[in-house]
């Protein structure tokens, strides 16, 4: 099984690991496994509520192959994201109980305008259960949460691909993205 090799490498990197490892989960059960405060890990997940889902994807696509036709983040599929908020609640608070964080991603590559009321829903919601960090790919939404939810510190996503030093230099300007 996949989390058992990572566990294996988790085991023979232990003791020299300086930062942690960033892993990907989908259930408040997948931290119980990697356990932060043994394999140094931290996680991030995608969070797709049904309310979403109802509103905007209604599409073909989505009915027969599972694909957004309005994401919420890069995790396309309705099976690569939690779907419900109680289990999304106790994922954030199972990692603060471990003392490490969870990333929500919020790594679509734009979100058209009309989407934005019900983004501010979207992040009340997951402000409420305690979300205090999240992985972004959009400038608008970078821009939108620094005006709108300061307190969420934002890690640039891969999908920006940072590859100089002009690109950190762009995102370092940004008083709430922390990590690029």
């Amino acid at each position: 099984c996949q989390i058992e090799n990572f566990l294996k490498v988790c085991k023979i990197m232990r003791g020299t690991i300086m930062m942690k490892i960033l892993v990907p989960i989908m259930s408040a059960s997948d931290i119980d496994v990697l356990r932060p405060d043994k394999y140094h890990t931290e996680f991030f997940c995608g969070y797709l509520p049904n309310w979403w889902i109802q509103t905007y994807n209604k599409s073909d696509a989505y009915s027969l192959l599972g694909n957004l036709s309005t994401p919420i983040n890069n995790r396309n599929g309705k099976n690569a994201n939690v779907t419900t908020f109680a289990e999304f609640k106790e994922i954030v608070s199972k990692a603060n109980a471990y003392g490490t964080d969870v990333f929500l991603v919020l790594n679509a590559k734009y979100y058209p305008e009309y989407v934005y009321e019900n983004i501010k829903r979207y992040l009340d919601e997951v402000v409420s259960a305690g979300i205090k960090r999240m992985i972004v790919c959009d400038i608008g939404m970078i821009e939108y949460l620094k005006h709108h939810y300061p307190q969420i510190k934002v890690s640039i996503s891969c999908l920006n691909q940072v590859t100089n030093s002009m690109s950190v230099k762009f995102y370092k300007k940004y008083s709430n993205v922390d990590r690029i």
